[in-house]
């Protein structure tokens, strides 16, 4: 049985996860070529998503994963054996936790290959897109929330995949080991913001997604367009993109945007917070 996918823009499918209702995204061309952004999270989902490309006719030309944590650098040998691209500061970041990152993976998603396990491929530095043959997928990187994690941006579809930096279901987790991780977190941000602006984006595909059928924001609003699975499992697998309309795509001005905030106190805060109760926290806002 293949894994259930949404189209959300034109060559552009998500499906969800169960852990964490995490996000996969396809960018599907013409001739079926897919490049598979950050492939799921227990061994079932990523084996049904080789499962569903297959049935439908596609096939695998690359993957792009969004930063090195376990959960984004999972593969199956039955995706093929494909070039996993990320940036060069995430690739050498995982190389450095791959031996923490697999015993996470044993503990919450067992079962996967460990020979295949965190092997992504660093673009060359001049990079400005993934290299594959179809629609052309920009990358902007930086370095909040993990060390080179990147978004993708869809220009000829109008959408972004923010990868971990957006979700209306998670508090904003920071890279608490960083010099300075809310300003990071801030660049970040406005380097997705600066992207939606320059490429005339339409719709954001958020790291992980809420089961509401609508939410809001102080710049704007945004419906999610949910597609419920089966209802049996309705309350965890969702599947959206957020459509941003109107002054949600403003830019805003110096004055508008976050106060200036102690770096170094709140990044101590954010440690202590994250280092004792991060899961039980995330678990309980799902």
């Amino acid at each position: 049985m293949g894994r259930e996918l949404t189209q959300v823009a034109p060559g552009v499918w998500t499906a969800t996860a169960e852990i964490w209702t995490s996000l996969t995204t396809l960018v599907v061309a013409d001739d079926g070529a897919c490049l598979v952004v950050d492939p799921g999270i227990t061994v079932a989902e990523v084996e049904c998503l080789a499962d569903e490309i297959r049935d439908r006719g596609w096939h695998v030309e690359a993957a792009f994963a969004t930063h090195a944590h376990w959960d984004h650098v999972l593969w199956s040998a039955r995706l093929g054996d494909v070039p996993r691209w990320a940036t060069p500061a995430a690739a050498a970041a995982q190389q450095r936790s791959r031996d923490a990152d697999l015993a996470k993976a044993d503990a919450a998603a067992p079962g996967h290959d460990r020979e295949l396990f965190g092997r992504i491929t660093a673009l060359p530095d001049d990079a400005v897109a993934v290299p594959w043959s179809g629609p052309r997928a920009l990358v902007v990187g930086h370095h909040a929330h993990a060390p080179g994690h990147a978004a993708l941006v869809l220009p000829d579809s109008g959408v972004l995949v923010a990868g971990d930096m957006l979700s209306d279901i998670e508090i904003p987790l920071l890279d608490v080991d960083a010099a300075d991780p809310v300003g990071d977190y801030r660049d970040g941000l406005h380097r997705l913001e600066a992207a939606v602006t320059q490429h005339a984006i339409t719709a954001v595909v958020p790291g992980t997604v809420m089961s509401a059928a609508r939410a809001s924001w102080p710049g704007g609003s945004w419906s999610t367009g949910c597609t419920s699975a089966p209802s049996s499992r309705a309350s965890t697998r969702r599947t959206l993109a957020w459509p941003i309309r109107g002054s949600a795509r403003r830019t805003r001005s110096s004055s508008e945007r976050s106060p200036r905030t102690d770096g170094p106190a709140v990044a101590a805060g954010l440690r202590s917070f994250h280092g004792t109760c991060r899961e039980p926290a995330v678990r309980r806002l799902r």
